[in-house]
């Protein structure tokens, strides 16, 4: 049995995605582009977290409060623009290069808090954890896009 015909080896496609994602393909693409140049100015820019978020938690201090806030977000984030770019009807090839072109955003973003930080004062930095963070929460995106197109059909 060659390769093409081991059912193991099905790849995402086109014709695996379900058609009313087809339909809606440039709209999508534009959303994802929006969101990502919201999220990619938001990584960058002055931010301090909102007192508001921080008041109800009495049983660890502000400053783990303000980490677990915004490794959460790093996380989440990613993953969901892993899942919302893996909607997008794309070739196999084109959605590996969307999730690694995604990596390259997370690397790219914390490269431009410590640029920022050093000559704006943004109060913001990058850092190698961060990056790390940010490719887990792309696995776990791209880990439920495959999952997904390879349950069974009913």
């Amino acid at each position: 049995m060659c390769a093409s015909q081991d059912p193991r080896r099905e790849e995402l496609t086109i014709e695996t995605s379900p058609s009313v994602l087809a339909r809606y393909r440039r709209p999508l693409a534009i959303l994802f582009t929006i969101l990502l140049a919201i999220w990619t100015w938001l990584l960058v820019r002055r931010n301090e977290i909102p007192e508001s978020f921080l008041g109800g938690y009495s049983w660890f201090d502000r400053e783990m409060a303000i980490f677990l806030i915004a490794k959460s977000l790093h996380l989440g984030v990613y993953a969901f623009f892993a899942i919302l770019g893996g909607l997008l009807p794309i070739t196999p090839r084109g959605r590996l290069l969307m999730w690694l072109g995604l990596a390259l955003h997370g690397i790219a973003s914390e490269i431009g808090q410590m640029i920022g930080n050093a000559y704006f004062q943004t109060n913001r930095h990058g850092c190698i954890r961060d990056m790390l963070i940010d490719a887990t929460g792309i696995s776990l995106g791209a880990l439920a896009i495959r999952w997904w197109f390879a349950r069974p059909r009913k």
